[in-house]
Parts: C-alpha cells; sequence; structure tokens
C-alpha cells in the first residue's frame, strides 16, 4: 500500500462499535459486486483533490461508475451564484431524495 493512501480495514475495524447503515438505492448483487470490484481496483491510490477527486468523488464512482459529488456540485452553484447546475441524481441517474435542499423546484 502506498505511503499515506487510506488504510484498507474489515467492516468491524471501520465501524468500531458504531452503528452503520447501508444505502443501496436498489442496488443488486452484481451491483455490489460491482461497486466492490472498483473500490478495490483502487487500494493505495493517491491523489486526492477537494474538487476533482474528493471522499464524495470516490465513494459515487465505487457506486456508480461516474465520479461525482454533489458538495462540489452545491459550492460551485453558491459560489458562482447560479441558481441550479446540476443535481447529482440527473448525473448518475439516481431517483431524488425528497428532503434535499438542493433539488430543483417548479416555480
Amino acid at each position: 500500500m502506498a505511503e499515506n493512501s487510506p488504510p484498507c480495514v474489515g467492516y468491524a475495524d471501520f465501524a468500531r462499535g458504531r452503528p452503520t447503515r447501508v444505502v443501496g438505492r436498489g442496488a443488486t448483487d452484481a451491483d455490489r459486486a460491482l461497486a466492490v470490484q472498483r473500490t478495490l481496483s483502487r487500494v493505495g491510490e493517491r491523489g486526492y483533490s477537494l474538487i476533482g477527486g474528493n471522499c464524495e468523488h470516490f465513494a459515487t464512482w465505487c457506486a456508480t461508475g461516474v465520479a461525482a459529488s454533489q458538495q462540489v456540485v452545491d459550492w460551485i452553484s453558491a459560489e458562482t451564484g447560479a441558481e441550479y447546475l446540476v443535481s447529482l441524481e440527473e448525473l448518475i441517474g439516481c431517483p431524488p431524495e425528497p428532503q434535499r435542499s438542493w433539488a430543483p423546484t417548479e416555480p
């Protein structure tokens, strides 16, 4: 494993006794297996970037194959004054989550 890369640990070490939950959004067994394969393919990789390669980009890529970060989209939107750029749901085709404040609203 590369120096300063995130460690690869088992579930018990990851959770450290805290409650966890898995959000699958309807993922099949094949989808989950592919997500694990993607994750393991990048163990030891370095190159973190807040804007283009943060932990949300990585987690979304592992789950969907698309490296995207709604937090970055929201930040760019706020910084530029743009009302609405694109939602992560539109980018990767996931159903919207109604409680999200960044979802577009009808006029």
